[in-house]
C-alpha cells in the first residue's frame, strides 16, 4: 500500500474471519506514515479441497 498524502493514515482489514484458516496476513492493522509505502503480505495454504463462494475483505483507511 502507498500513502501519497501529507498525513499519516491508519488502516485495518475487516472480514478476515470469512476466509477461514487457508488464508493469513502479515498484519491486520497499522499506520502508514506520510509519503511512504507498506507491504502487506497475504498467505494462502490449501488444507483441503473445498468449493467456496466469494468472500469480501475490506481495507478501512482513516486519516490521523
Amino acid at each position: 500500500m502507498k500513502n501519497v498524502s501529507l498525513l499519516p493514515v491508519a488502516w485495518r482489514l475487516t472480514g478476515l474471519e470469512n476466509l477461514g484458516d487457508d488464508f493469513s496476513v502479515s498484519q491486520e492493522a497499522g499506520i502508514i506514515e506520510a509519503k511512504t509505502d507498506f507491504v502487506l503480505s497475504v498467505f494462502f495454504r490449501a488444507m483441503k479441497a473445498v468449493t467456496t463462494s466469494r468472500k469480501a475483505v475490506r481495507i478501512e483507511v482513516l486519516t490521523l
